[in-house]
């Protein structure tokens, strides 16, 4: 790469960084689950996430937690208990793969969530993204972490494209991203790109006119060709 084209690009980095904190100043969503900074907290509300909305998670985290408070309680759930919780998000199978993480944490690590990638890759329905939303959530370490929101933010913004199936897999994404990511205050760089997918830059008729990052653009320089 030239070196005009790295300054170029560094500063549209930081650039987008600084419009995104600023709109998100003001436009931050606020959910149970983002309320802690306890790891196991944390990594229980991932995985509830997955192929749920927010708002639902956000009904089911607080009783689950009180129910559920520590790995070992988890670990001793009565199955039936656990999916009679979490019913209405869906996917019946999360319960026992819950339970299965549970015992992992009390077995190999005492009861504690780990704090190395690698030791959280072992767990039972953890993956990248839920080990680096663990890490730079509950450890506040900088790890990217990209699922089909953040791609869909990066590929407009940034121009990216990638001939994936699955484009979140795509390493450059997760490179890319990392790269954006500032040293101060990693937490609310991730939430304020979530926020910015789901209530902005959406799936279909996306809310350009309202984007905070729209000068630098790709998608909608394009849309105005």
């Amino acid at each position: 790469m030239e070196k005009g084209a790295y300054l170029i690009e560094s500063k549209k980095h930081r650039d987008f960084d600084a419009m995104l904190m600023k709109w998100h100043l003001t436009n931050r969503m606020d959910f149970s689950f983002r309320r802690t900074r306890d790891s196991y907290q944390i990594l229980i509300s991932e995985i509830l996430l997955r192929k749920t909305t927010a708002k639902q998670v956000d009904r089911v985290f607080p009783s689950f937690i009180k129910k559920f408070p520590t790995p070992e309680a988890l670990a001793n759930a009565e199955k039936n208990d656990l999916k009679d919780l979490i019913a209405e998000l869906g996917l019946s199978k999360r319960a026992t793969e819950l339970r299965k993480m549970a015992e992992c944490l009390v077995e190999r690590y005492a009861g504690k969530v780990p704090s190395a990638d690698e030791d959280l890759l072992s767990l039972p329905g953890v993956g990248r993204y839920t080990a680096g939303a663990v890490l730079t959530f509950g450890f506040g370490q900088i790890r990217p972490m990209v699922d089909t929101n953040v791609v869909r933010v990066l590929s407009r913004v940034f121009g990216l494209t990638s001939a994936k199936k699955r484009p979140r897999t795509d390493e450059r994404f997760w490179k890319l991203y990392e790269s954006l990511i500032p040293s101060e205050n990693p937490r609310e760089f991730h939430y304020a790109v979530l926020d910015l997918a789901r209530l902005v830059c959406l799936p279909k008729n996306p809310h350009c006119m309202k984007c905070p990052v729209s000068d630098i653009c790709e998608f909608v320089s394009h849309k105005s060709l």
